[in-house]
């Protein structure tokens, strides 16, 4: 069984939350909270307890205890100040890999060859395990945020005002909508349609209206003459 070495401080207990931080292992262990490098739980299956550090002190993971904020074994506080505060150039300097991590998107990544941030084409995603771009259903996205419409891109945003239609009228949204053939929304009646899967567009397109006067019927999801 794994012990929690304490070291002249006082632990102060604190009551069992509501968030699920433990894993469900049937093993007993100890945990850090990945919010608060100063909160750490007791963890027995999905079962919980919350302590807290005092004052100054942060969780080491590896020594199973409480130690001063800012020492040699204070790696948490530095990894949140790497990923959060940090420059790519900073970011860079501490490995060795070409790609990296963008801490606040999982559609973009740090290019340690030019120290930039860049991002992934739509709709794919940065993988955090293999560190390249890869489609949705295949990223591993840990905690960073989760982007799926066109719009949520940098790439489909006007770079600048003059003479740029807005990206919501050149791309279509499928947040909320199931999987397949939807009227483009905000468009409906109209020819325009898009293609969804798993809340991302995946193709758009219109009906034949030049020649043939089609619309896209939203109730039979496939283009039909407006006479009809």
């Amino acid at each position: 069984m794994n012990t929690l070495t304490i070291i002249a401080f006082t632990v102060i207990i604190i009551p069992v939350c509501s968030t699920n931080i433990c894993d469900g292992s049937k093993k007993v262990h100890w945990k850090r909270d990945p919010s608060d490098c100063g909160v750490f739980y007791l963890c027995f299956g999905t079962l919980q307890h919350k302590y807290k550090c005092e004052k100054d002190q942060v969780y080491d993971e590896e020594r199973k205890t409480c130690v001063e904020k800012g020492s040699e074994h204070d790696k948490c506080s530095k990894e949140s100040d790497l990923s959060i505060n940090a420059s790519p150039v900073a970011i860079c300097k501490q490995s060795n890999s070409v790609f990296l991590t963008y801490e606040e998107s999982c559609s973009k990544y740090i290019d340690c060859t030019t120290h930039s941030v860049e991002e992934c084409p739509y709709p794919l995603l940065f993988d955090e395990n293999i560190n390249r771009c890869v489609q949705p259903e295949k990223a591993n996205c840990g905690s960073r945020i989760l982007y799926k419409d066109p719009c949520d891109y940098d790439e489909n945003q006007c770079r600048s005002v003059q003479g740029c239609v807005p990206c919501y009228v050149r791309y279509p949204s499928c947040k909320g909508l199931p999987n397949g053939l939807n009227p483009w929304t905000g468009r409906e009646g109209s020819p325009y349609f898009a293609v969804c899967k798993n809340e991302r567009v995946v193709y758009n397109d219109k009906c034949d209206f030049e020649n043939k006067k089609e619309i896209f019927n939203p109730e039979k999801l496939f283009c039909e003459s407006m006479y009809k």
